[in-house]
């Protein structure tokens, strides 16, 4: 029985964890990051690894500090630069924003996270 329970136990703790990665960041004008793109296989965890990406990158001092989730890593490699590329079309910009599944953002003490298709269109 307690093998069994082990065994139920083990199976739990690794369905549990999550598959990311910072695709990449950006900088304040201070040299510090403030803000994230990352890829997330299971929305389900961003609540958990929001927490420990706040506990790395969150530095004292940083007044604003933001993190973009997404469900496709491509989406996630180019967004910083194609959404803000004044030649992309609204069509193109909608499409790209289909792919933000969660933004969390934290101005001084205030924290919001945002979570499902189309975060950023808030």
């Amino acid at each position: 029985m307690k093998t069994l329970a082990l065994c139920l136990l083990l199976f739990v703790s690794v369905q549990q964890k999550a598959n990311y990665q910072v695709v990449s960041t950006q900088k304040n004008n201070l040299g510090i990051i403030n803000r994230l793109y990352v890829y997330i296989d299971n929305a389900a965890n961003i609540k958990a690894v929001n927490k420990l990406l706040l506990a790395k990158y969150k530095k004292p001092g940083v007044s604003s500090f933001q993190v973009y989730y997404f469900d496709d890593i491509n989406t996630a490699k180019i967004y910083k630069d194609a959404i803000f590329d004044v030649n992309i079309s609204n069509a193109k910009a909608a499409e790209i924003s289909r792919h933000v599944i969660g933004k969390f953002t934290a101005d001084g003490e205030t924290q919001i996270l945002h979570l499902g298709k189309g975060s950023d269109s808030y």
